[in-house]
């Protein structure tokens, strides 16, 4: 995430909470004859489905060299750079694709959450503009656009489109975390909490939600409560959550010293 390349500060990370990379074969149909045709396709699809990315960059390599029109090549090989977190390359491909078919929402979708990777808001804002324009009732879209929205502040933004998101897709439960960061950003803290345990209801070993909700515990002096939040994220967070422990770890040695119960 940059303008602050790669950066991953506490703001951001927790702004975040919802942001999905999707890319669904089923939305490329009118594509699927042609790939299934080329054999370094279908071995890129294959070690793309194993988490196998340079692999799968490889092979999308060699069908382009053999199809350089392709666009759906073009978009699973920015998904593999994408999921490397080569954010660059991702737009390029996102780019070309979207140039040799520019009705893939999918593709917008995926390029604009590249773009919020590399921390250029307003480009991934205006690619979920396109992909919910094409797609109307794209629930994944308008949740990244909360996402975007909430780095940006601009709550009440971000609080109509995870109401989109969550209307078009109620399963869908990273909506639930940006809507409770809009309501955290407009002050509306027990609403944000609700939002909060849903998600937690659904992920009952998610650090980060826990240390969300027990920073709006903590504000809405809800001490105990505050407490068991922060208590959660040390044990649910892994070895990539080192921050969030830090971060709750703190808070729970500020609260303990306070006085009173």
């Amino acid at each position: 995430m940059v303008e602050a390349e790669g950066r991953r500060d506490g703001s951001r990370v927790f702004t975040a909470l919802g942001l999905v990379a999707l890319f669904v074969l089923a939305g490329l149909l009118i594509h699927q004859i042609r790939t299934r045709e080329d054999p370094f396709i279908r071995q890129g699809d294959d070690f793309l489905s194993r988490g196998q990315y340079q692999q799968a960059i490889e092979s999308y390599s060699q069908a382009i060299e053999r199809d350089p029109e392709n666009a759906v090549v073009y978009a699973k090989r920015g998904f593999a750079y994408d999921s490397l977190g080569s954010y660059y390359q991702a737009v390029a491909d996102y780019t070309r694709a979207l140039e040799l078919d520019p009705h893939l929402a999918i593709v917008y979708n995926n390029r604009g959450f590249a773009y919020y990777n590399l921390g250029m808001y307003q480009r991934a804002r205006l690619d979920y503009d396109k992909a919910i324009e094409l797609d109307p009732q794209y629930a994944i879209a308008y949740n990244n656009r909360a996402v975007v929205n909430n780095a940006l502040k601009e709550y009440e933004a971000a609080l109509a489109d995870a109401e989109k998101a969550i209307e078009f897709d109620p399963s869908l439960i990273d909506a639930y975390g940006n809507r409770a960061a809009a309501h955290a950003g407009l002050g509306e803290y027990e609403e944000a909490i609700e939002d909060y345990t849903k998600v937690i209801e659904s992920r009952p070993d998610f650090a980060l939600a826990y240390l969300k909700r027990g920073e709006l515990y903590r504000r809405v002096e809800e001490k105990r409560k505050a407490i068991e939040d922060f208590k959660a994220v040390i044990e649910y967070a892994g070895d990539k959550d080192d921050f969030i422990k830090q971060v709750a770890q703190r808070q729970l040695e500020e609260l303990e010293a306070e006085p009173g119960d």
